[in-house]
């Protein structure tokens, strides 16, 4: 009986040593855990805020982009009135120009007629200053 007690009390202080050891390496173990997650958390929270200012960098640069396409659109808008203005000043300078160049042959037309009248009518008087001098006696006396 007196070694069966001391049987039991090497087990029982072999399981307080293996109990102690297990403690002990569960207690490791944990600390280990909570470490592990502590940096998680940290590299978690630093990703995070990495991508949260990507996010905001990304949010900038849509609205610059933005506000480039409202420029641009605006900027095409006016370009096509101005082009449209254009046409019509063009399709304006077009018609005064036609009309220039009908009231020039209607000029060059009237200038035309009327050498060609004075030319007749100078050669009418050149004719009759011929006749005249061929054949004096057939015109009539003149105031004298």
């Amino acid at each position: 009986e007196v070694e069966a007690r001391a049987q039991l009390r090497r087990e029982a202080s072999q399981l307080e040593a293996e109990c102690l050891k297990i403690s002990s390496e569960l207690s490791a173990e944990r600390s280990r855990a909570a470490t592990h997650a502590e940096r998680a958390g940290h590299l978690a929270q630093s990703e995070l805020t990495a991508e949260r200012k990507q996010q905001r960098l990304l949010v900038e640069q849509l609205e610059e982009e933005k506000e480039k396409v409202l420029f641009l659109e605006m900027e095409h808008r006016t370009l096509l009135e101005e082009g449209a203005k254009k046409m019509g000043q063009k399709a304006e300078l077009g018609a005064v120009a036609r009309q220039v160049d009908r009231l020039t042959r209607d000029r060059q037309d009237f200038l035309e007629a009327g050498q060609r009248r004075r030319a007749a009518a100078q050669a009418a008087q050149a004719a009759a200053a011929t006749a005249t001098a061929a054949f004096p006696s057939e015109l009539p006396p003149g105031p004298s």
